[in-house]
């Protein structure tokens, strides 16, 4: 059997600082939603801001599904009525 290679130096520590800074992006979105008690409007500001369905879950303990359904019902709320 081949032996894996181990990991080189740098590549090791571009990965612990894309790991770092993910951390610190969602502790960013953490504090920028501590006033908002309107979980559509936490879900809408996240994903405007970037985060997927499953890292928004993740962050607010729901399901991406339920994310999904959540992000639909508010785009359907914000179309004006004809």
């Amino acid at each position: 059997m081949a032996r894996k290679k181990k990991p080189e130096p740098e590549v090791v520590k571009e990965n612990s600082l894309a790991v770092e800074m993910a951390r610190i992006g969602k502790l960013f979105a953490l504090y920028l939603m501590k006033d908002m008690k309107d979980e559509r409007e936490k879900v809408t500001s996240l994903k405007a801001v970037g985060f997927s369905h499953q890292e928004i879950g993740d962050l607010l303990g729901k399901t991406p599904n339920n994310v999904a359904v959540t992000l639909l019902l508010a785009k359907k709320k914000k179309k004006p009525a004809k």
